[in-house]
C-alpha cells in the first residue's frame, strides 16, 4: 500500500466489513422408539462489524473464525434445533451478534424436505428419500441496536 498522499489522496478508508461462512451442511437424525425424524439444513452466517484491525494491523483478536461458526451451528443443533428453522436462526444470530466487534449477524437457512420411503406396510419409520419439490428458507438478522428481522418462505 502506498503512503497516504502519494497518489493524490489524503488518507485511506476501509469500507464496510462483512465476512462469514456459507454452505454449512447440517443433517440430524433423532431416533425415536417407533420412528426416526430427519432434518437437513444448509446454513450460512454473515457477520458485519468493526474488523478494521484485522485489515490494517493483522490483529485477528475480534475475528470469529469461520470454523468456529460452523462448529457453533453443530453445537447449537444438538439441543436447540427443536422447532422451526427461524427459531434456530434466531438463536444463532443472537449468539454471534453478542460478540463485541459484531454489529450485525445474518443467518440464512434452507431446510431441505425428506419423505419416508413407501413400503408395502406403509411409510418406513427409519428410511427417507429426498423430496425435491420445495425448500423452506429463512433469513434472520440481529443487530446490536436490538433490531431483529425474520423473513421466511418456501
Amino acid at each position: 500500500m502506498a503512503d497516504p498522499g502519494s497518489d493524490g489522496l489524503d488518507a485511506y478508508e476501509l469500507g464496510e466489513s462483512r465476512y462469514g461462512k456459507s454452505r454449512i451442511r447440517l443433517v440430524t437424525v433423532r431416533r425415536g422408539p417407533t420412528q426416526h425424524e430427519l432434518r437437513d439444513l444448509t446454513v450460512a452466517i454473515a457477520l458485519e462489524g468493526d474488523f478494521d484491525a484485522a485489515h490494517t494491523h493483522g490483529d485477528n483478536t475480534g475475528v470469529i473464525a469461520t470454523d468456529t461458526m460452523k462448529n457453533t451451528v453443530y453445537a447449537f443443533a444438538k439441543d436447540r434445533l427443536t422447532g422451526p428453522p427461524e427459531s434456530f436462526g434466531l438463536e444463532l444470530a443472537r449468539h454471534f451478534a453478542g460478540h463485541d466487534v459484531c454489529r450485525k449477524a445474518v443467518v440464512d437457512i434452507a431446510e431441505h424436505a425428506w419423505v419416508r420411503v413407501p413400503t408395502d406396510s406403509g411409510p418406513a419409520p427409519d428410511a427417507f428419500t429426498r423430496a425435491g419439490d420445495l425448500t423452506r428458507i429463512a433469513r434472520v438478522a440481529v443487530a446490536k441496536s436490538r433490531t431483529t428481522s425474520v423473513e421466511a418462505g418456501v
